[in-house]
């Protein structure tokens, strides 16, 4: 049985976000019956992404299992990037400058994502 704040491997590809069949995630919020929702991030505590997923789509990680370590190959979740201050989800076909900022939604991954910088 997979709980809250239980670590779980992918079982499929989600390329959209840069994720392999294999990669590491946490259970942060469990859906009744139908899925869960799970946090991917990197070894350094960067949230590379968090995604509804059904229960097919995640397994319990097994006792004699290995950690495996990988290149990243898309960018962060900017909404948890420090040098981030707003963050803008919109349908393709809406610009950036037609969405109120900050707005914070669930999206689906077709959507574009912009962000407002912080100078450094």
């Amino acid at each position: 049985m997979i709980r809250e704040l239980d670590v779980v491997a992918l079982a499929c590809d989600l390329p959209e976000y840069g994720l392999e069949a294999g990669d590491l995630g946490t259970i942060v919020l469990l859906h009744n019956d139908s899925g869960y929702e799970v946090e991917f991030m990197t070894f350094g505590g960067d949230t590379v992404a968090i995604i509804t997923l059904d229960k097919n789509q995640v397994r319990p990680v097994r006792r004699h299992e290995i950690h495996h370590s990988r290149l990243l190959e898309t960018k962060l979740c900017p909404s948890t990037s420090p040098a981030f201050t707003s963050l803008a989800v919109h349908p393709p076909s809406a610009p950036a400058s037609s969405v109120p900022d900050p707005i914070r939604i669930r999206a689906p991954p077709t959507w574009c994502a912009s962000a407002t910088l912080r100078p450094a």
